[in-house]
């Protein structure tokens, strides 16, 4: 449910948010106890942390609430003695997957569109591939100064972005993709010993992930480019 960003489309403007109103339902599929499903704690918010819902399973496990967002929304899963359970769900591919969406209007009626998620704790999540997959496990203070700095870049304020995203990784020295960002501003700009210095400090905050090492090959690729061209 969680669209995929190559390394390329790094530096792409986030969607416009637009409100729209879904249902979500699903249960949680670990064999506990009555009390213990009442115990877990649901909590829907949008990328900046902001909730918009919240809810309780009943004695089986299951839960269900509608809320009114973003087309992004964020949905933590919360039990004692458990690591939090978090999922990013897109209410635009909610829309789309619902089949009797335009079928109940010739009647009508306009059902809310329902997305299905079961919660599971204790599941190892693989490696982090898109960008809202990275973000969603940010604090939301971080991502509004990155999206700051992002609306910078996209309105051509090259310079000013630099010096955002500069100030964003002294200031919060282990924000992998803030590292991302200015290294590709910086290669594209030709200033690639600074990038290298850059993609080398992700790389060394997440080792397992793609993008930092990229970025190496890129502004490894422009220094090499302008010694035979010069």
């Amino acid at each position: 449910m969680i669209a995929r960003l190559t390394p390329a489309a790094l530096l792409a403007v986030f969607p416009a948010a637009a409100a729209e109103t879904v249902e979500i339902k699903g249960r949680v599929t670990n064999q506990l106890s009555e009390e213990k499903y009442r115990a877990v704690q649901i909590v829907v918010t949008d990328r900046l942390g902001v909730e918009l819902g919240h809810a309780r399973p009943d004695g089986q496990g299951r839960y269900e609430l509608k809320i009114t967002g973003p087309r992004y929304i964020i949905l933590k899963a919360r039990l004692e003695g458990f690591p939090e359970a978090l999922y990013q769900l897109d209410t635009e591919e909610i829309k789309e997957s619902t089949k009797d969406r335009e079928e109940n209007r010739a009647f009508g009626e306009l059902r809310t569109p329902t997305y299905y998620q079961n919660i599971t704790f204790g599941a190892k999540g693989g490696v982090p591939l898109s960008l809202e997959d990275l973000l969603v496990r940010e604090n939301p203070a971080v991502v509004k100064a990155y999206q700051a700095a992002r609306r910078q870049k996209e309105a051509g304020d090259l310079k000013q972005a630099v010096v955002s995203l500069e100030r964003l990784v002294q200031r919060y020295p282990d924000f992998y993709i803030g590292y991302i960002d200015l290294g590709m501003i910086l290669a594209a700009q030709q200033e690639n010993d600074r990038a290298l210095e850059v993609f080398a400090q992700a790389q060394k905050l997440r080792p397992e992930h793609s993008w930092a090492y990229v970025g190496l090959g890129l502004a490894l690729n422009n220094r090499v480019f302008r010694v035979f061209s010069g």
